[in-house]
């Protein structure tokens, strides 16, 4: 049996190698902890590579992960902590490290009239890099679903009942006509830089409760009647095409930059509305001061 292994490919060093942005591991099956919740999560780990090198320590990467973050609560501490060590643990040949992480994050809900709990899953991934001896860089990414109702079709809606008002309506289960609305879904990018230490996933949730609240018109999960009819009240209130969601969250976004009650630096936003009268989506978006994560 062979106990003392010589061979070492990986240490190869020629100058005619060239540098790499990019080199770790993706889709490692791994999980993370938010206060009672256990969540699983896909997680990709990596370094960059310096010119001359065959290759990095590969298996390093994922013992730190194992020993760092698994089943850990995710804060900016331990991400900053762990990639720093990525970094250190490949003895030179590196000068950045970088993670994402895609999960789903559990939320409780409440109806908006009978205060009926229920319970969503929201898709959401973290990325995260660090430059050797710089500040930590996070992206946050989630959806957010709501409900929008064209302008346009509310003002048709009640030209037709006003001309149709005279008669008597014959039944109590439609009017003349009525708006069409549809589902809608807001995607999110966040950019921000770690100065101070936080959870991770609480200012998720707070971030997606800034949205949900802006847009006013969020998916409900258990309702009973009472809920319905607030919600049907709530789009009335809120009538919006694309464009109108989009400004809505780019003022409270650029609000909050400018009043830095939390470390955002930038965002992208990005509105589907997913037509109810056409077989296309209504699509919008904008952003501000915001790199994408280099990976």
């Amino acid at each position: 049996m062979i106990t003392d292994i010589k061979s070492d490919i990986m240490i190869q060093k020629l100058q005619t190698l060239q540098s790499l942005d990019w080199v770790g591991m993706q889709r490692i099956q791994s999980s993370l902890r938010h206060h009672e919740n256990l969540i699983p999560c896909d997680l990709a780990l990596g370094v960059d590579l310096k010119e001359g090198n065959r290759g990095i320590h590969m298996s390093r990467l994922y013992s730190l992960m194992i020993e760092n973050f698994l089943s850990q609560e995710l804060t900016t501490q331990g991400l900053d902590q762990l990639l720093q060590k990525a970094i250190t643990s490949q003895e030179g040949l590196s000068t950045y490290a970088s993670l994402n992480l895609a999960y789903k994050l559990p939320i409780h809900t409440q109806a908006l009239k009978s205060g009926k709990e229920g319970f969503r899953n929201y898709d959401v991934s973290v990325s995260a890099l660090k430059e050797d001896g710089k500040a930590l860089k996070i992206w946050l990414k989630f959806a957010v679903l709501y409900s929008s109702t064209c302008p346009q079709s509310a003002a048709l809606s009640v030209e037709t009942f006003n001309a149709h008002f005279a008669a008597p309506v014959q039944t109590i289960d439609r009017l003349p006509a009525t708006p069409h609305a549809q589902r809608s879904v807001m995607d999110c990018e966040l950019l921000l830089e770690a100065k101070d230490h936080f959870d991770v996933n609480d200012l998720m949730k707070t971030f997606i409760q800034i949205i949900e609240n802006t847009l006013k018109t969020p998916v409900q999960t258990a309702v009973k009647k009472a809920d319905e009819m607030a919600f049907a009240i709530l789009n009335s209130e809120n009538l919006m095409f694309c464009e109108d969601a989009v400004r809505k969250i780019d003022t409270e976004l650029k609000t909050r930059i400018q009043s830095k009650p939390v470390e955002l630096v930038g965002y992208r936003i990005k509105t589907r509305h997913e037509e109810s009268l056409h077989p296309h989506d209504a699509v919008s978006q904008k952003s501000y001061n915001y790199t994408h994560f280099p990976n």
